[in-house]
């Protein structure tokens, strides 16, 4: 005789198979809560950094003395560093939430951070401005044209003059005005602080 016990069997599999889920999702949701609130904090940033430096290029095997004082912090602060490129980190995550620690290795990023001059992400992100030079002479022109206390008759002579510079002359003439500008710096004082003003504001 052959006893179907198949259906039952089936129904209570799935039960045990939902109480058991939600029972991991519960545990592992209670250890995410616990790293959940790691705080930032710059000096262990800068020690994790100096230390990572001490082994470049290589990566920094085993486990760190900064990790002994506080754990969770050094590992949120080691995710921290790497989702800002300035570390490589060998971290997995447990089911249960913890992570496991595999060694670090500081980026050229990282360097470039702990440099003094920027190294040479200074120098590779230093964005240089060119200005067409008709465009530019156009803008002076009409300044020249708008500028007050100077009869139309002058204002339209000198316009005209800058319109019908060669680049080289315009160039020339941008160098003076900038040098005349930052010789009379004082000068522009009062509008700078009505314009910060009205930018703070």
């Amino acid at each position: 005789m052959m006893l179907d016990l198949a259906p039952d069997f089936h129904e209570l599999s799935i039960a045990h198979f939902t109480r058991a889920t939600k029972l991991w999702e519960a545990e592992t949701s209670a250890c995410y809560d616990e790293r959940a609130n790691v705080e930032l904090d710059r000096s262990l940033q800068l020690r994790i950094l100096q230390d990572l430096k001490n082994a470049y290029p290589s990566y920094s095997q085993g486990r760190p003395n900064w990790m002994d004082a506080d754990e969770d912090l050094a590992i949120g602060t080691l995710r921290y560093l790497q989702e800002h490129g300035l570390v490589e980190a060998g971290l997995t995550q447990s089911l249960s939430g913890s992570w496991i620690y595999s060694g670090a290795r500081i980026t050229a990023m990282g360097m470039d951070f702990l440099a003094a001059d920027g190294g040479l992400s200074a120098i590779l992100k230093t964005v240089t401005v060119r200005l067409d030079a008709i465009q530019w002479t156009e803008f002076l022109a009409q300044k020249i044209e708008k500028a007050a206390g100077v009869s139309s008759e002058e204002r339209s002579s000198l316009a005209k003059a800058i319109r019908n510079l060669p680049a080289k002359a315009v160039e020339k003439l941008s160098e003076k005005m900038l040098d005349w500008a930052v010789d009379h710096a004082g000068d522009a004082m009062p509008m700078l602080r009505a314009f910060l003003a009205q930018a703070i504001s």
